[in-house]
């Protein structure tokens, strides 16, 4: 319980001491980024951190977090004391309930899934382990860039800096790797709670809504974003009832629903049955033989599943860029040198949300630009005079001096670590579409929830546009010029471009391509089309007109989600998996960011609109709200059956400690690890055997925060594009364990500078030909009981 004590009252010194910062750089939020405090100050505390560590300047230990937390504050403290007094008392006098709220969700949402974790805590199975050793390598590390515990005297060459921002609050509040890591996957959701509620509040406290009407957009989003799950929660249910035929669910076609469950209580009992509503979209051979294997995870799935992956840790930060671009857009100030020299803190909040980006979640660069991009374009055009050519010229030096001075702050990843797996060409052709039946499971109930809003906002606005287009190409004159066709030639070109594209590189690159794919593939693709050139036409032609309300920035992340989409149904990452599975899981979790804050803001539009609804159109608003609240309440049986059922298969109490589970298992393996996190030195290198992904090699290193001159092989291939980083090492230390020639062994050893050996039952099962005894020759026994023994090498 202590830990769980200093670990919060950690995150509000974070908090507290990043408040004045997001006071000052969110002046046009009407909570002033209360709500994204903590990962701000996350954000600014770890920036400078690994700088300072990498050049030198200071350790990346407890003290140097503290020492920085502390000059923030008293620096932005002492500034609002002596210039801002009087203006903060009257921020606090008009928003106390909003912010009040704002903490009230985080500190629910901590509580929830913290509780979520002590019921299921273990650290044993899925990326989980890996996780951990992330976790532990950026914790021990002295110095950035931390080495990578799976690879002795080579840094991380995966994008590492979520962990790097959890580790220092883990280091802040003395808390162990293994009950830090619990306690961040609910700081994460909480977080994110806090964050979208922040969000979405802002948008529509913009756009004049009520305190009423502020919490329920707030609350409705951030239920959205967290709790709810895909609708095939609603196909387990109608399954575990017995409804419907076999023919049904062999037609639905996802892996695992079918009438086999013969559980008879209110969830199924199989093992690991709450796995599937993560891999939604598939195709199958009559054989069972998977042939578009993609993955769907959602927010809740990722928290209860724990395993602490970059575009989990992302979503706080997601939502903080969402804010900051809010902000720029709803300035008054003109964009351009004089804005970043007039907004210095905002310009170093808008640097670091940005050249971070890649560094916690490289998916997340391409949708920030085209956001941050469009939003700046529409206010330098506001500010130009609406002269297309001159908004230009004001946007693009400051928004490229941004992208540069953020790229070139986190430069030791992007150009010294980071390591690509992508392979040429970069994109290719996907080969499969998604059924339809499978996307309305993925999204039908966010999807029913932004209705309200679309059918308000979007449809009449195409509507008006495409008459106005008509108008311009019948019509000469005024009427004729491009600014009512740009839009429409721009969305449309690219969609028809983007889809030619995507038939000429099929029949190039993909096997056994068929004419039938060109019929197959346009329904969805055309429908996601459509929506694409329906919402960027309504975003621009919005931004020409000046607007800078919440509603423009709902449309801005509905464009880009269409986008997403679209994409994702034609072209793939040409990465190292062989699918478009990476793909999908990516820009499909952005999406589901996104549909949730323009969720929440539905909400609101609703609420506002809906009394001045009469007749037909107040029964079609009943009906739209009616049938989006049924699939949401059908959302929420997920859950709590998924969580009542994955808890059920863990065998530990309750607590947040992810390794207990070690030592209930009876294993003598925990006091060996003990001993080595108390007489080994965070950068002596162990020996251990490696092994493939997803086992428990690699564990002495990855869960003591010492490093091996190996660990999981699968995982190097996927982090440095290759297996050429690992293949000798795994040879070496296999001669290690089993060559009788102590002189070979002893030469191995030095190569790689180890300094201590572990046999452990995975050593003993992995190498048959293992001789204790050569290690007494060339080491010293320093611990032994009666499952490990560790040698001292070099002595």
């Amino acid at each position: 319980m202590s830990d769980l004590f200093f670990w919060l009252l950690t995150t509000y010194a974070v908090g507290l001491a990043a408040l004045p910062v997001a006071y000052i750089a969110l002046p046009n939020l009407t909570d002033r980024g209360f709500g994204l405090v903590r990962p701000i100050g996350m954000l600014v505390f770890g920036s400078v951190v690994w700088m300072s560590s990498l050049l030198k300047i200071l350790p990346n230990v407890s003290w140097s977090w503290w020492l920085i937390a502390l000059l923030t504050a008293i620096a932005g403290w002492a500034w609002i004391a002596l210039r801002k007094r009087t203006d903060f008392v009257g921020f606090l006098r008009r928003r106390w309930l909003q912010l009040i709220l704002t903490e009230a969700v985080f500190l629910v949402f901590f509580a929830i899934f913290a509780f979520v974790k002590a019921l299921d805590p273990d650290i044993s199975h899925t990326e989980k382990p890996m996780d951990l050793t992330m976790l532990n390598a950026v914790i021990s590390a002295q110095h950035s860039p931390p080495t990578d515990l799976w690879l002795s005297g080579y840094p991380i060459a995966y994008y590492y800096f979520g962990y790097w921002m959890l580790g220092g609050i883990a280091q802040m509040s003395g808390v162990q790797a293994s009950i830090a890591y619990n306690l961040a996957l609910a700081t994460v959701a909480a977080m994110s709670a806090a964050a979208i509620f922040s969000v979405v509040s802002n948008l529509v406290r913009r756009d004049g809504a009520t305190t009423t009407q502020m919490l329920a957009g707030g609350l409705i989003a951030a239920v959205l974003l967290l709790f709810i799950s895909n609708l095939n929660g609603l196909w387990e249910l109608l399954s575990l009832a017995g409804i419907g035929s076999d023919g049904f669910y062999n037609w639905l076609g996802i892996k695992g629903v079918d009438l086999t469950d013969t559980s008879t209580g209110w969830r199924p009992e199989g093992w690991w049955w709450w796995w599937a509503s993560s891999r939604v979209i598939n195709r199958f051979l009559p054989d069972g033989t998977e042939l578009d294997f993609t993955i769907q995870e959602f927010p809740y799935f990722s928290f209860m599943l724990g395993d602490l992956h970059p575009h989990v840790m992302s979503i706080p930060f997601v939502l903080t860029a969402i804010s900051v671009i809010a902000n720029l857009l709803f300035s008054r100030v003109r964009w351009g040198i004089g804005w970043l020299r007039s907004n210095p803190i905002s310009t170093v909040i808008l640097v670091l949300v940005v050249g971070s980006a890649g560094f916690i979640n490289t998916w997340d660069m391409l949708w920030m630009l085209l956001a941050l991009g469009g939003a700046i374009y529409f206010k330098t055009y506001r500010e130009s005079g609406r002269v297309h050519l001159q908004a230009i010229r004001n946007a693009a030096p400051s928004f490229v001096i941004v992208g540069l001075v953020g790229a070139a702050f986190f430069s030791n990843y992007y150009f010294v670590t980071m390591q690509s797996q992508i392979q040429f060409p970069p994109a290719i052709p996907t080969k499969y579409a998604t059924r339809p039946i499978h996307f309305f499971t993925v999204w039908g109930g966010l999807i029913a929830v932004l209705v309200v809003f679309a059918s308000a906002v979007v449809v009449p606005a195409v509507s008006r546009e495409f008459a106005i287009l008509r108008r311009s190409i019948t019509t000469l004159g005024p009427n004729s010029s491009s600014y009512a066709k740009f839009p429409w030639i721009v969305s449309v070109g690219f969609v028809a471009f983007t889809y030619f594209a995507w038939i000429i590189a099929h029949y190039s690159f993909n096997d056994n391509a068929g004419g039938a794919d060109l019929i197959t593939r346009l329904p969805l693709t055309g429908l996601l089309g459509a929506a694409f050139v329906g919402l960027f036409v309504t975003t621009y032609r919005r931004g020409m007109r000046g607007a800078d309300d919440g509603a423009q920035i709902a449309v801005i992340l509905l464009t880009i989600s269409a986008l997403l989409l679209f994409w994702a149904e034609l072209f793939r990452l040409h990465d190292m998996f062989g699918g478009r599975h990476n793909t999908v899981f990516k820009f499909y979790y952005q999406v589901w960011i996104f549909f949730a804050v323009v969720g929440g803001y539905s909400i609101y539009y609703w609420m506002r609109r809906h009394p001045s609804f009469i007749g037909r159109i107040r029964y079609l608003s009943v009906a739209a709200v009616a049938i989006a609240t049924l699939l949401i309440a059908v959302s929420l049986y997920y859950p709590f059956a998924a969580t009542a059922g994955k808890s059920s298969e863990s065998g530990t109490e309750f607590t947040l400690d992810g390794l207990r589970f070690l030592e209930n298992s009876g294993s003598a393996v925990p006091e060996a690890m003990d001993w080595i996190r108390e007489n080994v030195s965070n950068d002596d290198v162990l020996i251990e055997a490696p092994g493939n992904s997803y086992t428990q090699h690699g564990r002495f290193s990855g869960w003591t925060g010492r490093p091996a001159i190996l660990g999981w092989t699968g995982h190097q291939s996927q982090w440095r594009g290759g297996d050429e980083w690992w293949i000798d090492r795994n040879g070496d230390v296999e001669r290690i364990y089993s060559s009788p020639d102590d002189a070979e062994a002893l030469a191995l050893i030095e190569r790689y500078s180890a300094d201590y050996l572990v046999v452990s039952p995975n050593e003993r099962q992995k190498y048959t030909e293992l001789d204790v005894s050569k290690f007494d020759r060339i080491g010293r026994r320093v611990f032994e009981n009666e499952q490990v023994i560790i040698f001292a090498l070099g002595e």
